[in-house]
């Protein structure tokens, strides 16, 4: 295992501030089309940052290898890898879903962080999601709310 442990961090709802684009989705972004899920993911690149979400990343990474890892679909990398250096994020490895992936967004995270797991410390898990804080500190890693999550902990993906 590397040496250097390691901060898993979401992006929407934790350095993101996803909620203008929530409108997207409809009254129920649980049911909403593929069609609006794209458009909401598109409009991602529009996204004010989340200060405290900046400075916990920041924070983190002092010591620690950051793994942003988001349930945007990976058609979204560039413009995702755009935004993070506009607001001058640390760097770390962008893990997001793969584009035919439709599984819920804990499902997809929580193999994920199993993944990572079989070659690295996993320190922290930073989620806005409740169910993926739930899943990953049922399963052992240490996970937490950002400070001041954008979302109302309800679940974007």
């Amino acid at each position: 295992m590397s040496e250097r442990r390691l901060a898993v961090m979401d992006v929407d709802g934790v350095v993101a501030d996803a909620v203008w684009r929530l409108p997207l989705l409809g009254d129920d972004p649980a049911s909403a089309s593929r069609q609006a899920w794209a458009a909401f993911f598109d409009a991602a690149g529009d996204d004010p940052l989340i200060p405290s979400g900046r400075a916990l990343a920041c924070q983190l990474a002092v010591g620690r290898d950051i793994c942003w890892l988001t349930a945007r679909s990976d058609r979204t990398r560039a413009l995702t890898v755009a935004w993070f250096a506009h607001h001058d994020l640390p760097r770390g490895e962008l893990r997001m879903r793969p584009n035919d992936d439709l599984r819920p967004s804990p499902v997809w995270k929580i193999e994920q962080l199993h993944e990572l797991a079989k070659t690295r410390e996993i320190d922290i898990v930073v989620d806005d999601d409740e169910r993926v804080v739930a899943m990953a500190s049922d399963q052992g890693f240490p996970a937490m709310f950002p400070p001041a999550a954008s979302t109302p902990r309800h679940h974007l993906a």
